[in-house]
């Protein structure tokens, strides 16, 4: 009794269900975009049938396989024959960091000196004299003779010439965040705080335990290392207070904090490969793109709020 039930429900089923489905799936096909949608679904379908369909034995799987995988060691072939020139690419920027990095600071120079020319003011005056010295460290550094000629402690003066390059920006960025007149300094504690941790767990981890360097380096890298740590804390603390500002000046404020922290973190790099003895691939690379980069940043926020 109750399998005869199922059986002509079943039935009825068959016959009902189709007969009123397939005049609304006709009417929702003239429309345009359900038609486009069956058209891809069906093509789709086809073509996942067209491939399959010459797959019907172990010898067309085994063949399918083997096409397969050819493709795919040629496929990884062309990937390796290009991750092997950009390799190649890398190390020649690697090994003309140095040079980049000298030609990179002039460059700087001379935009500093044009902004000074066409907006003046007291940051660009410090862009100027931070790209001056930048420019002078790291012609010590790459050996430039007009420069470096009668100097025996070239090191030392590089690394003096570069934290000064960094610390002119200080003082200018801690006076920028006085004018805005805030009420509570705790943007600019905290920022101090975490930059100054930054700077202690980097020397601690990195540099202080490589006791094959002089302690007087380690020493001096301890202390010459807080001052970019400093400035990219005024910098983020100078940005906090002006997001409230016109939008070019919040902008200027973002690219000066951009720029000093990144200028703080190539700084810490070249201080942990040269010190800390650690070798970082492509370090010339990387030391290339945070320290000019750093400085463009900065540059261009100080175009810009004087612009403003």
């Amino acid at each position: 009794m109750l399998d005869e039930w199922v059986e002509r429900t079943v039935d009825r089923l068959c016959v009902a269900v189709p007969a009123y489905i397939r005049p609304r799936a006709i009417l929702l096909a003239n429309s345009g975009f359900i038609w486009r949608v069956f058209l891809y679904l069906g093509s789709l379908g086809r073509t996942i049938a067209g491939a399959l369909v010459h797959i019907r034995s172990e010898e067309d799987m085994d063949l399918f396989m083997r096409e397969t995988a050819e493709r795919s060691d040629d496929r990884i072939a062309q990937m390796a024959r290009f991750l092997r020139r950009r390799a190649g690419i890398f190390a020649v920027l690697d090994d003309a960091g140095l040079r980049l990095r000298f030609g990179c600071t002039l460059f700087l120079v001379a935009l500093a000196a044009l902004g000074m020319l066409a907006v003046g003011g007291a940051e660009m005056a410090a862009c100027a004299a931070a790209a001056c010295l930048l420019w002078l460290s790291v012609a010590i550094e790459s050996g430039y003779e007009p420069v470096c000629g009668a100097l025996r402690q070239r090191y030392l003066a590089a690394l003096f010439l570069r934290t000064g390059a960094l610390t002119v920006f200080l003082p200018e960025y801690f006076a920028g965040y006085l004018r805005f007149g805030v009420s509570s300094n705790v943007v600019l504690q905290s920022a101090m705080i975490v930059m100054l941790g930054i700077h202690l767990t980097l020397f601690f981890t990195l540099i202080f335990l490589n006791t094959r360097q002089p302690l007087f380096l380690r020493a001096l890298s301890l202390l010459l290392g807080a001052a970019p740590a400093l400035t990219a804390a005024a910098a983020v603390a100078l940005a906090a207070a002006g997001l409230a500002q016109a939008p070019l000046f919040a902008a200027a404020g973002v690219l000066r904090a951009a720029g000093a922290l990144m200028a703080f973190l190539g700084d810490r790099l070249m201080e942990i490969t040269s010190i800390g003895g650690i070798r970082l691939r492509y370090n010339a690379i990387w030391v290339w793109l945070l320290i000019c980069g750093g400085f463009f940043l900065m540059l261009m926020g100080a175009w810009l709020s004087a612009g403003g």
